[in-house]
């Protein structure tokens, strides 16, 4: 057997598997994955990258678990929202070797791990963190553009989770 076919032959099983295996035990309540530190926690227990959190709120049958998990889609989905924003201030292209750890893609963007506003201005930086709060939480005609053309189309992608289970 290739290496290439044993990757293969792992990334199923942990898919088809070991994943399901998860999600059943907490479907029995033998595990809490009611927040976002005990959903992350206990993937990375059982050796899961948040990737899953998709398959999670998709395969389980307790609606407080697929409430976490999307919550916890939305948040890191906004986080890599913003970092682009701050970049494209800073007119940076690349990521700039922000370090954007969200467990998702193995961590650090780019080379050398630098603050986040680094090149940006605090008043900037002020803004588009306030900009991007109103429009997550706001219930105006711009946030549900915001949400129906940026959030929930990069959510569905990144996680694999279709866009209506994000509203």
């Amino acid at each position: 057997q290739s290496h290439r076919d044993a990757l293969l032959d792992a990334s199923d099983w942990l898919r088809d598997t070991h994943l399901p295996t998860l999600v059943e035990t907490a479907d029995r309540l033998d595990i809490v994955l009611m927040d976002p530190a005990s959903l992350t926690s206990n993937l990375h227990s059982a050796g899961l990258n948040v990737r899953c959190l998709g398959a999670v709120a998709t395969s389980t049958c307790l609606p407080p678990v697929r409430d976490a998990a999307i919550r916890d889609i939305v948040a890191r989905t906004c986080k890599r929202v913003l970092c682009r924003m701050i970049h494209a201030k800073e007119g940076r292209q690349d990521g700039g070797g922000v370090a954007i750890d969200d467990g998702v893609d193995g961590g650090a963007v780019g080379g050398a791990i630098q603050p986040l506003w680094e090149g940006v201005s605090e008043r900037t930086c002020q803004r588009l963190v306030i900009d991007t709060f109103n429009l997550v939480l706001g219930n105006s005609s711009h946030a549900s553009a915001f949400w129906t053309n940026v959030i929930m189309p990069e959510a569905s992608k990144r996680f694999d989770l279709p866009m209506e289970a994000i509203k």
